[in-house]
C-alpha cells in the first residue's frame, strides 16, 4: 500500500465505515509508516463526531428548486448554443484579417490627419509671425517654440488676460 491508497481509505471513511479488508489493510500501512498513526487517529475520531450528527432535512421546496436549476441549465445551453453560432461565424480567419486591415487602415488616417493638422497649425504660427511689422533678431526668435506653448496654455476665460504672440514679442525686445 502506497500513499494515495491511504489517502482513498481516508476519503472511503468520510463516506462509510470501513470493511473488515479495508481496515486491516490501513494496520498494515500503520505499521510500516508510524508518522501518519496521528493523521488516521485525528481522522477517525473526527468521522465518528460527524457520524454522530444528525441528517439535515430537505427543504419543503425542494424539488421546486431542483426543477427551476434544471430549467436555467437548459435555458443557458440554449443561449450558449446561439452565441457560439454567432462566435464561430466572427472568428473565421478572413473576418479577422479585414478586422486588421480595417484597423491599420484608420489608424493611418488618423495619424496623417493629424500630421496634416500640426502643418496646418505652424503655417497659421508662421504667417502670424509675418505679419509683426519689424522683425525681431534671432536671439528672440531662439524662444519662440516656449513663447508659442504659452499661447495654447492661455486661459479661456477673460480675452483681456491673454497675450497674443505679437505683444509677447514686443515684451522681449
Amino acid at each position: 500500500m502506497n500513499d494515495s491508497d491511504f489517502q482513498k481509505l481516508l476519503e472511503t471513511r468520510w463516506r462509510r465505515e470501513l470493511t473488515p479488508e479495508e481496515t486491516a489493510w490501513s494496520q498494515v500501512y500503520l505499521d510500516q509508516h508510524e508518522e501518519a498513526r496521528a493523521l488516521w487517529q485525528s481522522e477517525m475520531d473526527l468521522s465518528q463526531l460527524l457520524d454522530h450528527l444528525p441528517t439535515p432535512a430537505l427543504s419543503s421546496n425542494f424539488t421546486a428548486q431542483v426543477l427551476r436549476s434544471v430549467s436555467l441549465d437548459q435555458a443557458g445551453q440554449a443561449v450558449s448554443s446561439s452565441q457560439s453560432r454567432w462566435w464561430r461565424w466572427l472568428s473565421r480567419p478572413w473576418l479577422k484579417v479585414g478586422w486588421a486591415a480595417g484597423l491599420l487602415l484608420l489608424g493611418s488616417a488618423v495619424w496623417f490627419e493629424h500630421r496634416h493638422q500640426n502643418q496646418e497649425d505652424m503655417a497659421k504660427d508662421l504667417a502670424k509671425l509675418q505679419s509683426v511689422p519689424s522683425f525681431p533678431s534671432a536671439d528672440v526668435l531662439q524662444d519662440f517654440e516656449v513663447i508659442q506653448q504659452f499661447s495654447k496654455l492661455a486661459p479661456h476665460g477673460n480675452p483681456a488676460d491673454t497675450m497674443s504672440d505679437a505683444d509677447l514679442l514686443a515684451a522681449l525686445q
